[in-house]
C-alpha cells in the first residue's frame, strides 16, 4: 500500500511538473549552468539553510522548524525538470510532525515570501502535495509531504526550479 501511495505521488508530481512546463515558453534564454550541491549522508538539524546553492536563491523558501536534512537519492522528476529549467535543486528533510501540520505551515508561510499557490493534490491522510509559483511561472517550488511508516516521521520534499529553457 505504501509503495502504491509513493508511486501515485510520484506520478502526480510528474504530471504537475509536465503541465507546469507545457503552460510556459517564449521566455528569453540566458546562458546558465545547472549545479547540484553536495548532500549530507545523515539527517542533520537545519539551523541556517544556505540561501544560494545550485545557483538558486533559497532565501524565499521557508524550511520547516526542526526539519533534518537527509540525502537526496535523485529521481526521474528532478531529471525531467532539469530538461525544462536552467536551475533545479531538490532538498529532502525528515520532520517529526504529521504531514498535515507541515503542509499547514507552508500554506501560511509561502504567501509571505511572495509565492502564489498553483496546483494542490490531497492524497488523503498521510500525504500532501502543493505547487507554488512566482515570476509568471518562471520560478516554482513543489512541496510534498509523506508519512513515513518507520519512526512515525514525515518526509518533506522541496523541489525548486527557475529559468525556463
Amino acid at each position: 500500500m505504501k509503495k502504491l501511495m509513493v508511486l501515485a505521488l510520484a506520478f502526480i508530481l510528474a504530471l504537475s511538473c509536465l503541465s507546469f512546463i507545457a503552460c510556459g515558453g517564449g521566455e528569453k534564454k540566458e546562458e546558465t549552468t545547472t549545479e547540484t550541491p553536495a548532500e549530507t549522508s545523515a539527517p542533520e538539524e537545519v539551523t541556517k539553510e544556505e540561501t544560494h546553492a545550485g545557483g538558486l536563491n533559497w532565501g524565499d523558501v521557508p524550511i520547516y522548524p526542526g526539519a533534518k536534512r537527509r540525502e537526496s537519492v535523485g529521481d526521474i522528476i528532478v531529471e525531467e525538470t532539469k530538461k525544462q529549467f536552467r536551475k533545479v535543486e531538490e532538498r529532502l528533510y525528515v520532520v517529526d510532525d504529521p504531514p498535515e501540520k507541515v503542509a499547514s505551515f507552508y500554506q501560511k508561510e509561502m504567501p509571505k515570501k511572495g509565492w502564489k499557490k498553483g496546483s494542490e493534490v490531497d492524497f488523503g491522510p498521510g500525504s500532501t502535495y502543493c505547487e507554488w509559483l512566482k515570476d509568471g511561472r518562471n520560478k516554482g517550488v513543489v512541496i510534498s509531504t509523506t508519512k513515513r511508516i518507520a519512526g512515525g516521521q514525515t518526509s518533506l520534499d522541496i523541489l525548486k526550479f527557475e529559468g525556463r529553457k
